[in-house]
């Protein structure tokens, strides 16, 4: 499987290759966990935002409409009848 290397001690070779090969793993391992934090992250977040929209539906529900001067009960002081 492996050709012979001259001028290389074997021994060497194979002890970087394993190394290399536990650092890959590490390395994968560490990538897992960074997407499974991120993933954790993404959902704390979307219930924040989800809390946030209630707010805003609950405070749009309390604002009032556009006030507009309806017709007055009384009369006027200023309004001249007949007499």
């Amino acid at each position: 499987m492996f050709k012979k290397i001259t001028g290389v001690d074997e021994s060497t070779c194979r002890d970087r290759q394993q190394q290399c090969k536990q650092e890959m793993y590490d390395l994968v391992e560490h990538l897992k966990a960074k997407k499974q934090e991120y993933r954790a992250m993404k959902q704390n977040n979307e219930l924040e935002r989800e809390e946030i929209r209630k707010q805003e539906r609950m405070a749009q529900s309390f604002k009032f409409t556009k006030m507009s001067k309806k017709m007055p009960f009384f009369p006027s002081l200023d309004a001249r009848g007949f007499i």
